[in-house]
């Protein structure tokens, strides 16, 4: 799972796959960010901190990286 505080509030989501842990920051225009196999949105941290200035950054932890939830 994602540690790093500049992605923002933990949230989770439920679908029929399972849960999905999330982080949101900033408002704005959408941004989801993708990450791929063995990371977590933390790939992403230097990259959302400059745009949550003017988006919101959804940064999802997805399965087969660093997903915490089963």
């Amino acid at each position: 799972m994602s540690v790093s505080a500049v992605l923002g509030e933990r949230r989770i989501v439920q679908v029929p796959e399972g849960p999905i842990e999330y982080r949101v920051t900033g408002t704005g225009p959408t941004i989801v960010f993708l990450h791929g196999i063995i990371a977590n949105g933390d790939v992403w941290r230097g990259v959302v901190e400059d745009l949550a200035r003017d988006h919101c950054c959804i940064t999802p932890d997805w399965p087969l990286g660093a997903h915490a939830l089963t």
